[in-house]
């Protein structure tokens, strides 16, 4: 069995950015992005959250442009 210093290591940024972004989530919070996901797995729930704060971007810039 991995100790948890060796699981932090094997993680990858983006594994890390999930959690870290999970744990700052309300309840309430998580349980929209899981709905809104249309999964119970946290980590389409995570990828689901970029894909919205990717498009949300794209939307911001096109707005700026004259």
């Amino acid at each position: 069995m991995k100790t948890e210093t060796e699981v932090n290591e094997a993680m990858t940024e983006n594994e890390k950015a999930g959690i870290a972004w999970w744990n700052s989530l309300t309840h309430m919070a998580r349980s929209y992005w899981l709905a809104s996901a249309g999964t119970a797995v946290v980590a389409e729930a995570w990828q689901h959250f970029k894909r919205e704060q990717a498009q949300t971007a794209v939307n911001q810039e096109g707005r700026q442009k004259p």
